[in-house]
């Protein structure tokens, strides 16, 4: 886990069953794609095996305009 490259989800692909599910669903929305201008990063338990039942994806982005980074999420 120490070679982990955090901004890029692709290692999910291959992780646990809920890193996959996370993985497919991230993906299937283009959550990250639609979110890239803002330098998402997934930060949720998921990421390191500790989710538990009921855990959510945890994404932390940077903006210069927060206006228009509401628009994008919305």
């Amino acid at each position: 886990m120490n070679n982990i490259r955090w901004q890029n989800i692709s290692y999910l692909e291959t992780g646990t069953e809920n890193q996959k599910k996370a993985f497919i669903t991230l993906k299937k929305n283009h959550i990250i794609d639609l979110l890239s201008d803002y330098d998402p990063v997934l930060v949720s338990t998921v990421c390191v095996n500790l989710d538990i039942d009921g855990s959510d994806l945890d994404i932390i982005c940077q903006h210069k305009n927060l206006e228009e980074f509401k628009i994008v999420v919305k």
